[in-house]
């Protein structure tokens, strides 16, 4: 049986590098079907600050913000028929990656849709793993794939958890937003993005269930 088809959303899949972020994302909009779906994963707004700006300086930063707020606004007027919005992302848990959280948030609401976030985890070894297959060294994508550095990256920086967030600059609380933790260590992709399709329309029915008739 064909699972059931969520409502317009936004979805965030925001986790650490070699995590499944893309991979899941892919599985995701096939789930749903390419012609009212939108995935924007974070390397189409990394790889070109990176190609004209190496290292993360100023100038690099400076140039995603200026990527990222142009894919968003476009996003914000897409027409009702592109029901989701996938996205992808490395948030921490620091002031820079909480403003680009409010900008996610800013984004489903011009849309008038709910915002669903989720934080892909994986176990470890299998981390490792991931991080150094072939697809991942040898893409296309300016991807991590040094365990030392995502060693470095996971030791220093947490990710973000948006429900211990209050942010003084959106009107909207972002421990309101539908955040979920998914563990994808031993799952296939199709297997992820069906679990993360799962809590999206429960989610939603939820929602319907509580609105006053």
């Amino acid at each position: 049986m064909e699972p059931a088809q969520p409502s317009a959303c936004v979805v965030l899949l925001n986790g650490f590098p070699g995590t499944g972020k893309l991979a899941v994302a892919r599985a995701l909009r096939s789930k749903l079907g390419d012609t009212n779906t939108r995935l924007v994963d974070n390397h189409l707004i990394i790889d070109p600050a990176k190609a004209t700006h190496p290292g993360r300086g100023y100038e690099h930063k400076a140039l995603r913000d200026v990527i990222r707020r142009a894919i968003f606004q476009d996003l914000k007027g897409l027409p009702k028929n592109i029901t989701t919005v996938i996205l992808t992302g490395c948030l921490g848990q620091n002031s820079e990656d909480v403003a680009v959280y409010a900008e996610h948030v800013e984004l489903a609401q011009a849309r008038g849709v709910p915002l669903l976030s989720f934080t892909l985890t994986v176990e470890k070894s299998e981390h490792l793993l991931r991080l150094q297959s072939p697809d991942r060294v040898y893409g296309q994508k300016t991807k991590l794939n040094d365990p030392a550095v995502l060693e470095t990256i996971m030791t220093n920086n947490e990710i973000l958890d948006p429900t211990t967030v209050v942010d003084k600059g959106c009107d909207v609380d972002f421990r309101a937003i539908c955040h979920h933790l998914i563990d994808t260590t031993g799952l296939l992709v199709s297997e992820s993005a069906a679990r993360v399709l799962d809590i999206i329309v429960r989610q939603q029915e939820q929602q319907r269930c509580a609105s006053p008739a």
